[in-house]
């Protein structure tokens, strides 16, 4: 049974105070440090330009004062850049350890949390959204547990795919970029059933932040368009299957009420498939969940438990669609 309202204020209050006020003071010391190491190099950079200035004279003075300029300038960039990438990351790393994994196991002991890992590249295709090519992957914050006897899966995820020729300046391209969930059911399902977002008119002409369409399989190997009665949900999500009947015994009224719910917590686009005895939801939102703000205070009850509700979304799939009740066909 999760923990009420009142034992997690309790748990954070008695848990986290003395180790908040030092993570906070830490990275306070680390912001001084980075501003007060930028200063410096500003007042040498100043000094520099002053002193050739007064050294040197025409012509040569200009342009040995725009060279230091642009040196120091350079230096103070890559010392900002450094010093804040290396203070961020010594942050997040004893965040996430010391917080947001007794956190986690505040709420189940047995939830397995991996502050530094993501899906393989095998759990990833078996969604069977995406074709399979040479991907890079990244990602953190993989969840691994059992919520109302059923077990699941979830991480943040980034993929993306190298160009094979590549124009200058062109980065990579985004192939997902979000939370990737997947869960077990207990029985296996007859035939594939998979749920892709809709785009609207103006996301199909002036392009989506989310679309991924150029690495999406295409929708004949799905199946056949299933029609349903759900006029809101068809407009959002087309569906496609190997079995018709499955499908709509599948996507009752209920579970497309709930999928609709879903969305409208989601910045978004929704990927849902049901394939064997599992269930794959890729939320291609951008969203990187268990994060801590560098430059904000978490010295604070409300700062916690804003992660504590991170956690009860994610929870909160299972139990919106209420996977753990078997009403699913059997082979």
């Amino acid at each position: 049974m999760l923990p009420n309202s009142e034992q997690i204020s309790a748990f954070i209050e008695t848990q986290f105070s003395d180790k908040l006020q030092k993570l906070n003071s830490q990275r306070k010391k680390s912001l001084f440090s980075s501003y007060t190491g930028c200063l410096s190099i500003l007042l040498i950079m100043a000094v520099t330009i002053g002193v050739n200035f007064l050294t040197f004279s025409s012509p040569y003075r200009n342009q040995i004062m725009i060279g230091s300029g642009v040196g120091v300038f350079v230096l103070l960039l890559i010392f900002s850049y450094l010093s804040r990438k290396n203070s961020v990351e010594d942050y997040e790393y004893v965040f996430k350890n010391e917080v947001i994994t007794p956190l986690l196991h505040f709420i189940n002991k047995d939830f397995i949390y991996k502050p530094e890992s993501y899906v393989s590249h095998n759990e990833f295709l078996k969604s069977g959204f995406f074709v399979n090519q040479a991907y890079e992957y990244d990602g953190n914050d993989q969840l691994i547990g059992k919520h109302n006897e059923v077990l699941f899966q979830f991480c943040d995820l980034d993929v993306t795919k190298t160009p094979t020729v590549r124009t200058k300046n062109q980065s990579d391209y985004t192939v997902f970029y979000g939370n990737f969930f997947m869960a077990k059911f207990n029985k296996p399902f007859t035939a594939e059933t998979y749920i892709l977002p809709n785009y609207s008119i103006k996301e199909s002409l002036l392009g989506d932040d989310f679309d991924t369409s150029n690495f999406l399989v295409d929708t004949w190997e799905l199946g056949e368009k299933v029609l349903l009665e759900d006029a809101e949900f068809s407009k959002q999500f087309k569906v496609f299957g190997k079995d018709q009947i499955e499908a709509r015994y599948i996507l009752t009224p209920n579970i497309m009420e709930r999928i609709k719910n879903i969305q409208k917590k989601s910045n978004g686009k929704l990927f849902i498939s049901f394939r064997n005895d599992m269930i794959f939801i890729a939320n291609n939102n951008g969203f990187d969940y268990f994060e801590p703000d560098f430059y904000k205070s978490i010295n604070s009850k409300d700062a916690i438990l804003n992660y504590y509700n991170e956690i009860m979304e994610l929870l909160g799939i299972i139990d919106e669609l209420k996977l753990n009740i078997k009403i699913w066909k059997t082979n």
